[in-house]
């Protein structure tokens, strides 16, 4: 089991609003023999600018696989847009897109966000080497995106249940029309704080996801199974409480993961609403409370 998990999280450099940044994530020291090492990051902060632009980046000579450049955003959707080999873009609060690569590399993507305030994106890309399973890569061609391997995973939220979708992936020695009783299939899930809408919990949440590692870490093993076609689950629903959602694809001993996915159980701007709303109402009733003396 060899992947190395990259993340970096945007931060404001000053930059004119209006004005496209540029974020490098060099990835020159990836090293599949070690999957300990190799993992940057840097703190939270926001960016003004509509547009920025992340360029991965390697000048080794002797990897190749693929990485998953993932974008994770709170409140607001984002865009995520790959160019040359990658032309595919993807929107939502946790987006990915799947990349193959021989190094030495230079790939290009595109960030928008979706509002006009300032926003903060956790930036994640996590490798893998050769031979390990493509999380997505028999997916149905998205007519709208033209996405050919989604590594994403759909939540559907309701009141009472909250429904997780994924594209079956692609193993070595399989068509995509087949199930293989020696890929395993397995299903995390973590629990995040009550009515707790603090950004950097949700960012925290997240980072501690990321990696194969991590995930049979910090998440909850929910159930195995190895159907390769239908990759869906369904869990019960607590409105305001966060829930990270991963799939893991395992072969051969090499594994790969979905690129998490978050619920609330409802929208998160509704809820924030609610909440900001719920306080405002307590402090008034505060305000208004008689004085004693």
């Amino acid at each position: 089991m060899l992947l190395l998990t990259f993340w970096a999280i945007l931060a404001a450099l000053c930059i004119q609003k209006g004005i496209t940044a540029s974020y490098r994530i060099d990835i020159s020291s990836y090293n599949p023999l070690d999957d300990k090492t190799h993992t940057f990051h840097l703190f939270v902060n926001h960016f003004e600018q509509n547009s920025t632009e992340l360029i991965v980046t390697s000048n080794a000579t002797n990897t190749s696989g693929f990485y998953i450049l993932q974008a994770h955003s709170f409140e607001y959707n984002v865009t995520l847009t790959g160019y040359g080999e990658v032309a595919n873009n993807v929107t939502g609060r946790n987006v990915g897109l799947l990349q193959f690569f021989k190094n030495p590399l230079v790939n290009s993507f595109s960030l928008e966000k979706m509002t006009d305030k300032n926003l903060t994106v956790l930036i994640a890309v996590t490798i893998y080497e050769d031979k390990t399973p493509i999380p997505g890569g028999c997916a149905k061609v998205d007519s709208i995106t033209g996405m050919k391997i989604n590594p994403l995973i759909r939540v559907i939220d309701g009141e009472e249940i909250i429904n997780i979708r994924a594209e079956a992936p692609s193993v070595e020695g399989l068509t995509c029309d087949m199930n293989d009783t020696e890929t395993r299939v397995d299903i995390y899930h973590k629990y995040l704080s009550s009515q707790n809408f603090n950004p950097l919990i949700y960012y925290e949440g997240i980072r501690s996801m990321l990696s194969v590692e991590d995930i049979k870490k910090n998440g909850k093993f929910v159930s195995s199974s190895h159907s390769l076609l239908t990759l869906k689950k369904s869990f019960s629903s607590y409105i305001g409480v966060g829930e990270v959602f991963v799939i893991l694809i395992t072969q051969n001993g090499k594994t790969s993961a979905y690129v998490p996915a978050v619920s609330y159980g409802q929208d998160i701007e509704i809820l924030i609403m609610k909440d900001k709303a719920g306080n405002a109402s307590i402090t008034q009733r505060i305000l208004e409370m008689p004085r004693r003396g």
